[in-house]
Parts: structure tokens; C-alpha cells; sequence
């Protein structure tokens, strides 16, 4: 059976229907940690007009997301760090990674 964590994907959200009182704070703060802990991303729109631009730019982002993968040794150290840089064209660079490392088993 496959570990579902190959499975995982980034959380792109477009949140449209801002709101200003506690509970959707906490829900639109919610959002935006689920996303950043998958190496996604959250837009949340103050307006009617924001809508197209924000579905714009995320699909954007959705086709030029990537995955990396790598083989690790047999035995790795708990602290084990992995550093990536890459060229950018001229944009933001933004890269995001997972913070504990669980080797499949077998």
C-alpha cells in the first residue's frame, strides 16, 4: 500500500467573501497556515472586482507549481537540512518545503 503523504498536494485558495470579525479571521488565518504548510498559497478578495484577477493569478501559479523529489540515504540524521536554489527570472522567487522528513518504508 502507498504512504498517502505522495499524495500530498499544494492548497491553492481563493477566498472570496472577506470578513472582519473574529471567527472569519480565525478561518481565513486557518486558510492561509493549511496552505502554507502544503507549499500553497491563499488570496483572499475585498471586493467583487478582486474575484477575476485573484482566479487569474492562481491559476497561474497552480501551472507553474513543481515538485521535487529526493532519494535519500538509508540512514539520515533527525537535523538532516536540505538547501535548494534556483535561477528566477526576474520575479519573486518563493520556494517552500516540508519541515520533517519521513523516509518511506520499504
Amino acid at each position: 500500500m502507498e504512504d498517502g503523504s505522495s499524495l500530498e498536494a499544494p492548497l491553492f485558495v481563493v477566498h472570496l467573501n472577506y470578513r472582519r470579525d473574529q471567527f472569519n479571521m480565525a478561518y481565513q488565518n486557518g486558510l492561509e497556515t493549511l496552505a502554507d504548510a502544503t507549499g500553497g498559497r491563499i488570496d483572499v478578495c475585498r471586493s467583487v472586482a478582486e474575484i477575476p484577477d485573484a482566479i487569474s493569478a492562481m491559476f497561474t501559479r497552480i501551472s507553474s507549481a513543481w515538485r521535487l523529489s529526493l532519494a535519500l540515504p538509508g540512514k539520515i540524521h533527525s537535523n538532516i537540512q536540505i538547501h535548494l536554489s534556483a535561477p528566477c527570472g526576474g520575479g519573486d522567487l518563493r520556494i517552500s518545503w516540508r519541515t520533517h522528513l519521513r523516509p518511506k518504508e520499504g
